[in-house]
């Protein structure tokens, strides 16, 4: 039996407002198949977007194991986690993080760039997953002279161009109208599909967390359900 792509078990989160102790995560345990997709549900400050950058090593628990591409994370330094996200993972942001002096083409490269992998196949692959998001016409246009749906796709592209084995997506359609959400989901789960990507989803659309194969509800710190 293969290992669970993202092991969490017992994690725990505090921080200190004012002297004062905030507990954000309690005891959370889960796990997610290679493949498989999830979303994260719950209230404002349940701890759902503290939970994602724990289980994507952005951040270090208080107590805990984070196990994740086989690696468990609290034995990596900083650069080697680094390393990890930047071979095994992605990640999708609300507000998309898109270099504003960098094309769309350049833009969905630059996991690439940081790499040193930068060469005609991968500038063809580069294409080729701009066109899949239907941007085939927008290669060469700044983020400025793209529309908030485009800039995400935009996003979405590189987030798949290292083919990484999870990506996580926190509020992925939050900023966008209900008709481009709705084509961005669309897009999401069929890259998902065709790569076999675990994706994890932080979310308060009900609609897309239906489109999930789970759904873990958060409150107070704890998964709920």
């Amino acid at each position: 039996m293969s290992q669970p792509i993202l092991r969490v078990k017992e994690l725990s989160k505090s921080y200190f407002l004012n002297k004062k102790e905030l507990k954000v995560l309690d005891c959370v345990s889960f796990s997610i198949e290679e493949g498989e997709s999830i979303a994260i549900t719950g209230p404002s400050g349940s701890g759902k977007s503290t939970l994602m950058g724990l289980c994507a090593g952005l951040d270090s628990p208080d107590s805990g194991e984070i196990i994740l591409c086989g690696q468990d994370l609290a034995k990596m330094s900083e650069d080697q986690r680094a390393f990890l996200r930047l071979q095994q993972s992605s990640f999708i942001f609300q507000s998309f993080h898109l270099m504003p002096t960098l094309t769309a083409l350049e833009n969905v490269m630059v996991p690439l760039e940081l790499q040193g992998q930068v060469n005609k196949s991968n500038k063809s692959r580069a294409i080729e997953l701009l066109t899949q998001v239907g941007l085939q016409d927008r290669i060469k246009h700044f983020p400025n002279q793209l529309s908030g749906g485009e800039q995400q796709r935009v996003a979405i592209a590189r987030a798949f161009i290292n083919q990484p084995k999870i990506l996580f997506a926190d509020e992925p359609t939050g900023n966008l109208d209900s008709h481009t959400a709705e084509t961005i989901q669309d897009l999401l789960f069929e890259l998902n599909k065709q790569h076999s990507t675990s994706l994890v989803i932080v979310t308060h659309d009900l609609e897309l967390a239906a489109k999930t194969q789970r759904t873990l509800k958060m409150n107070a710190g704890q998964i709920t359900a």
